[in-house]
């Protein structure tokens, strides 16, 4: 919430809102619904005992405004509606979090000097990204007899906040204890692991990493860079831009060629794979398939021979 409301965590209204979280969380029924009433209460209750009284209870009033405001956006729903159903962890094999409507930022507005001016529907849809991966965690993490996968792909959105990069470090380094992996994707390793001390350790720390074709020449060498390879590397640039999946051939050698690749294997061996769509009509589908086009209007032949960028 400090994030969404751009408040600082160790201002009045930070210290307010955690105090106000703490109580809503030991009492009966929380929820984000009962955190407004607990902020209401104290913007109504003078306490004596509070020399900044008044700024506490100012800053709850705040708070309050700042939360009804979210909870009436129709995103809002899903964060502030007590009579929406509760995700069911328990009895479910995988769990798909629908984000394709969901306004996100683009990674030049998340920059330092646009965030303070990002529109309230792309910073709350960017906040729900980073709340739903957290939700992921404590799934991933809450049975270690049971193998959990986090797949978060165009990861950018998570790793372009310090936040979401620590999140992501804890989902790799400490997976193996709870028996829980991270599956990370995006057309640039950056994304995966940002140029930053805690970036650093997140490529550093991945085991099996993918790399498929890249058009261009730049994030192909950072992809070599990521496998361990020397990303000045002519004949290894040529690999990956022409090469892989190669676009100027024959629609039928196309096809054949479709989801060919680079693997980094957990000794650090690097080969050619061939990824293959799977033996399953409705998986066909949906890999062919442009999202939004009808497939009389897909002029690609293999959608999947399209799929740029590196894996981890």
């Amino acid at each position: 919430l400090t994030p969404l409301l751009d408040i600082g965590s160790m201002s009045i209204e930070g210290i307010t809102l955690a105090e106000a979280i703490e109580a809503t969380r030991l009492g009966p029924k929380p929820s984000m619904t009962a955190l407004m009433e607990t902020l209401t209460d104290r913007a109504r209750t003078p306490d004596p005992e509070e020399p900044n009284d008044a700024a506490v209870r100012a800053a709850a009033s705040e708070l309050v405004r700042k939360l009804r405001s979210l909870a009436k956006k129709d995103l809002g729903r899903t964060i502030f509606d007590p009579t929406l159903p509760v995700v069911r962890i328990t009895d479910s094999d995988s769990i798909v979090f629908a984000v394709d409507r969901l306004g996100l930022p683009t990674k030049e507005e998340l920059s330092e000097h646009r965030l303070p001016s990002l529109e309230v529907e792309k910073r709350f849809g960017w906040r729900l990204m980073y709340l739903m991966t957290a939700l992921c965690r404590e799934i991933a993490f809450a049975d270690p007899n049971e193998f959990a996968g986090v797949f978060l792909d165009e990861c950018w959105w998570l790793t372009s906040s310090a936040e979401g990069s620590n999140l992501m470090l804890e989902l790799i380094a400490d997976g193996r204890k709870h028996n829980a992996g991270a599956f990370a994707g995006s057309h640039d390793p950056y994304d995966i692991g940002p140029k930053s001390e805690i970036g650093d350790k997140i490529r550093a720390l991945l085991s099996h990493i993918f790399v498929f074709r890249h058009r261009g020449k730049a994030l192909a060498a950072r992809c070599l860079e990521f496998l361990d390879l020397d990303p000045a590397d002519d004949e290894m640039l040529k690999v990956i831009t022409e090469n892989l999946s190669p676009l100027n051939v024959s629609e039928t050698e196309r096809a054949l060629r479709a989801g060919e690749g680079l693997y980094r294997d957990l000794r650090k061996r690097i080969g050619g794979i061939k990824v293959l769509i799977p033996a399953d009509e409705n998986a066909a589908a949906a890999i062919t398939t442009t999202p939004g086009q009808n497939d009389e209007e897909d002029d690609e032949a293999v959608e999947f021979a399209e799929a740029d960028g590196a894996l981890a």
